[in-house]
């Protein structure tokens, strides 16, 4: 056996300057090559930092949110279908029965009580901001609502109805509550004409708590100058954010006592084919929405006008002679006048005998247009113009968990109508949940003019609606959802090559063990987790639900409810000053973390790398001052976020401590 040869020359050198034996100056040597190698290492690292993807992917992340709007530049398809033909040829059907006269009624009871039609919520004021489908429910014994953590609650809503005031002695309307914990209060107001009462009450828990109003009639019957007077209910409940309250509206009910005895009479407008026109109940909401013109009696200085606006309206009159005319309320158009004969053309003539029930129907040349939008997507607004005012207009209103809206899927329109437009506008796709004015290439808005020739005039007719998306396992894909996630992709993947090649002289053994890998590894997490996440539940609240998840790390959320597809939005309305957040205090900061593992971890405590784990949390603060997260919808994105500093310190003081390595 020969003697071993030295293993390098650097050995050779150490051997003999040193008087070292051969087998200590390889070893040496050995680890002085290693060191000089990870130093290698860094060095070519720092040759391979990919400056130019990054800025290309600081610009595209920064436009991001922007590119969805190429969908909105291929404007959507519609078509108008004219259906079948209905009956020009009004009628009036009277059925009379017997029922015994009363002079004591209760006119409504709303036990227990529920959002059934009988009472309507006034969500367009702009206190009555309610949660339904997170803090109320129905339940047998009635209404549940809860408080708000977060906001004061007010919930406002009403009834109206009409009454001939001289024939009513007193009206009372009770509501009563069950205080299951927490406080909140009560104003219960009833007008009669321009006159008001108003009663408040406390709910403590524990207790029931009746609240009685009287309306002020006597007052009321001195001013007023019809006979038929209207009545508005109006109920509001307060709760504090401060108190976790809970109330159960356990009923409403709605008296009233008679001068004499009163029979009740129903009155239905119907269309031609025989249809309630109120079995849409947004029906009740069109301006032009038909009237009774009638009087009492013969007596023509005696005229007020009746708007029946349920299916079978009921009201309680006296017994006489009462003749009418049935009409639609058009802004063009002066009511009908028992004192001008070529208007007055009484078309519904009833007597009311004591004893004796009248239900009356009422058949008006109506045609019905319905209104198709495919697919199904959220609707901001809706607006229908005709005889040069705009007759009917609706938006809805996103609070929480609960969608409001007053959109219909169809609406009978006078039959006479020559010409109408119709305007429809979807959500914007900057403005997840405000947005009340368009803005162009961030939402589709259809403006449709439909002129009905000769042959069609009494037809029925179809808008079809199509916009620009195909459906893809629930979630609607249109031009610029295509072109945002596939520049997601491209930056993915552009990033995963950057970071291989950038890394490809490091050692996977120190990266590994390095304290800077996990914290990276949840930050990375953080932004792709979800930020919120809100999911309806079944609570039997009464009213639509919608769900999304939400990130405020990259600014987009997706929405959808049970009728409407998944779509892809920004989840805050400042897009690119959310985007320019994200980018500066996230992305950056998450790109120099990963950039650094390419060098060796010293003792020393790493200011740069402790400032890019801190620069997130300016993103966690933004998010909670544009979303307001409700501590119940947060979701892991910025908990990872936020534990990415606190993971790395403490890796950093166990090592200081020897109990890792």
């Amino acid at each position: 056996m020969g003697v071993d040869k030295p293993k390098s020359r650097l050995s050779e050198l150490i051997s003999r300057a040193c008087r070292l034996p051969q087998d200590v100056a390889d070893k040496v040597s050995t680890m002085t090559d290693s060191a000089t190698k990870e130093r290698l290492k860094a060095f070519q690292t720092q040759n391979n930092v990919p400056y130019k993807y990054l800025a290309i992917a600081i610009l595209l992340i920064l436009y991001l949110p922007w590119m969805i709007s190429f969908t909105y530049m291929i404007p959507p398809q519609t078509h108008v279908t004219f259906g079948s033909e209905v009956n020009s040829t009004s009628y009036c059907n009277i059925v009379s029965s017997s029922e015994a006269g009363v002079d004591y009624a209760v006119i409504l009871n709303t036990t227990p009580f529920s959002f059934n039609g009988d009472w309507e919520l006034d969500y367009n004021r702009f206190w009555n901001q309610y949660d339904f489908n997170r803090y109320g429910w129905n339940d047998t014994d009635g209404y549940h609502f809860t408080s708000s953590p977060i906001d004061y609650t007010s919930i406002m809503m009403e009834r109206r109805m009409q009454i001939p005031i001289a024939n009513y002695s007193e009206l009372r309307v009770s509501a009563e509550f069950e205080g299951i914990s927490g406080y909140a209060g009560i104003y219960f107001e009833v007008f009669a004409d321009q006159q008001r009462a108003v009663q408040e009450e406390f709910i403590q828990p524990g207790n029931l708590t009746k609240v009685n109003v009287t309306a002020p009639l006597s007052v009321a019957r001195i001013e007023s100058e019809d006979w038929l007077s209207t009545i508005i209910c109006r109920l509001q409940i307060g709760f504090s954010e401060r108190f976790r309250s809970h109330i159960v509206l356990r009923s409403i009910v709605i008296e009233a006592e008679f001068t004499g005895n009163l029979s009740r009479v129903q009155l239905d407008f119907r269309s031609t084919s025989n249809s309630s026109l109120y079995e849409n109940p947004y029906m009740r909401f069109a301006e032009y929405a038909p009237r009774l013109a009638i009087i009492q009696n013969n007596v023509s200085a005696s005229m007020s006008t009746y708007f029946p606006n349920r299916v079978d309206d009921e009201i309680y009159l006296p017994p006489g002679t009462y003749e009418s005319v049935a009409y639609w309320n058009l802004a063009n158009q002066d009511p009908p006048d028992p004192n001008n004969s070529s208007m007055w053309i009484p078309n519904v003539v009833f007597e009311v005998i004591e004893d004796v029930t009248v239900k009356i129907d009422v058949g008006l040349f109506a045609k019905r247009v319905d209104f198709d939008v495919s697919p199904s997507v959220f609707l901001r607004s809706f607006s229908l113009r005709f005889v040069n005012y705009f007759q009917y207009y609706a938006s809805t209103e996103i609070v929480g968990l609960t969608i409001f809206s007053q959109i219909p899927d169809y609406l009978y329109i006078p039959g006479e109508i020559e010409s109408l437009s119709i305007w429809i506008s979807t959500w914007s796709s900057m403005e997840p949940q405000g947005g009340y004015d368009w803005t162009p290439n961030q939402q589709f808005r259809i403006e449709e003019e439909i002129t009905i020739d000769t042959d069609n005039r009494s037809r029925n007719l179809l808008l079809s609606v199509t916009l620009p998306y195909l459906t893809i396992g629930g979630f609607l894909f249109g031009l610029g959802e295509f072109v945002f996630l596939f520049v997601v992709i491209l930056l993915l993947v552009g990033f995963l090559i950057s970071f291989r090649r950038t890394l490809r002289y490091s050692d996977l053994r120190h990266r590994l063990l390095d304290s800077r890998i996990l914290p990276l590894f949840m930050l990375s997490a953080g932004v792709f987790l979800p930020w919120t996440i809100q999911l309806v539940q079944s609570t039997n609240s009464g009213y639509d639900g919608v769900s999304w998840i939400s990130w405020y790390s990259m600014p987009f959320m997706i929405r959808w409810s049970d009728s409407v597809s998944t779509q892809i939005l920004s989840s805050v309305p400042g897009w690119l000053n959310a985007t320019m957040v994200f980018t500066l205090f996230l992305f950056i900061p998450l790109c120099y973390g990963y950039l650094s593992l390419a060098s060796l971890e010293t003792e020393k405590f790493n200011k740069a790398f402790a400032l890019a784990m801190f620069l997130p949390y300016l993103v966690v603060l933004a998010g909670f001052n544009f979303l307001r997260f409700d501590l119940g919808t947060i979701s892991l994105g910025p908990i990872f976020v936020l534990a990415a500093l606190p993971v790395w310190l403490l890796r950093l003081g166990l090592r200081k401590a020897g109990l890792t390595t």
